[in-house]
């Protein structure tokens, strides 16, 4: 048989495979993609379709700060010195509880949070002087204490988990630009670009243009910081200035290429044909397609004409909706001949993307290798080497080439049940004398 051949039955085998995998359950039953909530000095308030704002939980914050939890009915949100918890239990005035989870030490001022997608962790970000990060581990209930504090650079402002392809990283704005950290490590400068001290931040994950999007509040404008495996290439700038009054944060809009910007302030006269509009709005941008200096497509996210159902000011929003993504995990050994195979991914696994691929690198010339695929993790000792993957199924791939390299194409059907899908992936290349090199695993989140 061809290698051609092999491959494409093993692509086909692949597809099949996902399409096997059941959907993760999750606890989400009301709030819906691409619901939109602002928290302001009045409450929660929630976006649906578009339609004019309902206000989930009525009370009084001061500058809060919000995040929505994936897979869930649960927003998080920070206010003075405490971490709360919203519970949704219906799209429906009053349909939301609050709870307190979390107080910090007395004088303490959080200004912003992001919860860690992969994990669950809650990160909470401490300013005033301060200037330091707090992990809170998932699940985390009432009466948590941080695992973890990092200590940050002066005069943060913002802060993003970036986890994902970054392991327990964050990203943060200060003063003088944006900086990475990972615990232990130090501060890695991905911009000098001044952001401002009333600058926010968060992660973009679309691919290629995955990366960091800054909102200045001072410049009026956005600035797009896309990196790759070198770290930050650019940053471009776009202005906002005519069309939102006073940005306070912003959010990327999952599958798209577009930002959430919620201001304060007011909007221009052209976004709101009719009536005078409120202080308060969502104002969705497309920053020029990447171009420095082209005009934003702007349009108001609420409905358009009438009141949009937002109260009170110092407004903080978030967007429910999720994204693919692919995180490897664990550590390879290494074949008795001394190679360590390494398994990779190119692009995203979401449904119909029939580009995407797995890869293993580095391994022994010109032997086989298998694939184990699973809907869980694991960690069972084989040998000098790990299995990562509580495999319900392994397949032969095929062949390393003469540098120790297969690709395998596994294109994702265009099937919407796979959504939400999550599916672990490891590969083991045998060696001459039968010894299995295992690489680290993969775990692959359909959307």
């Amino acid at each position: 048989m061809s290698r051609t051949r092999r491959l494409a039955q093993h692509a086909a085998a692949l597809a099949a495979t996902l399409l096997a995998v059941p959907a993760t359950v999750a606890a989400q039953s009301v709030l819906a993609e691409g619901d939109v909530v602002v928290a302001t000095t009045t409450g929660v308030h929630a976006f649906h379709s578009h339609q004019p704002a309902v206000t989930l939980l009525a009370t009084t914050f001061t500058s809060p700060s919000i995040e929505w939890e994936p897979g869930t009915d649960r927003l998080w949100v920070v206010d003075g010195d405490e971490l709360l918890r919203v519970d949704v239990a219906a799209f429906a005035p009053g349909g939301a509880t609050l709870q307190p989870i979390a107080t910090l030490p007395a004088g303490a001022v959080l200004l912003d949070l992001d919860v860690d997608r992969r994990t669950g962790d809650v990160w909470v970000l401490e300013g005033a002087g301060a200037d330091r990060a707090h992990r809170f581990a998932a699940p985390v209930a009432a009466g948590a204490s941080p695992d973890l504090v990092l200590g940050l650079a002066q005069r943060v402002r913002a802060i993003a988990v970036d986890s994902v392809d970054h392991p327990a990283s964050i990203v943060y704005a200060t003063k003088s630009g944006l900086r990475r950290q990972t615990p232990g490590g130090a501060p890695q400068v991905e911009s000098t670009t001044n952001v401002g001290a009333e600058g926010a931040v968060d992660v973009s994950w679309q691919h290629p243009r995955w990366g960091t999007f800054v909102l200045n509040r001072e410049s009026h404008g956005i600035y797009f910081s896309p990196y790759g495996e070198s770290g930050l290439d650019i940053t471009l700038q776009f202005p906002i200035g005519p069309f939102v009054e006073r940005p306070a944060d912003i959010e990327w809009l999952p599958g798209t290429g577009d930002a959430l910007v919620v201001g304060e302030d007011g909007v221009a006269p052209s976004l709101f044909p009719t009536g005078t509009p409120p202080a308060v709005n969502v104002v969705r941008f497309r920053p020029g397609g990447g171009v420095p200096g082209s005009p934003p497509l702007a349009a108001l996210y609420s409905y358009a004409g009438t009141p949009n159902g937002l109260s009170g000011d110092e407004p903080d929003l978030t967007i429910v909706g999720d994204h693919a993504w692919a995180a490897p995990y664990g550590d390879p050994s290494p074949a008795h001949t001394g190679e360590t195979p390494v398994l990779l991914h190119e692009l995203w696994p979401s449904p119909g993307n029939t580009d995407f691929a797995v890869e293993v690198v580095g391994g022994p010339a010109g032997r086989p290798v298998f694939v184990g695929l699973g809907a869980a993790p694991t960690q069972v000792v084989l040998g000098s080497g790990t299995a990562l993957v509580a495999a319900s199924v392994w397949r032969v791939a095929g062949t390393t080439d003469a540098l120790g390299d297969l690709h395998l194409p596994a294109g994702i059907p265009n099937n919407p049940a796979l959504t939400a899908a999550d599916l672990h992936a490891q590969a083991v290349v045998f060696g001459l004398d039968g010894e299995p090199a295992f690489t680290n695993a993969l775990q692959l989140h359909v959307e």
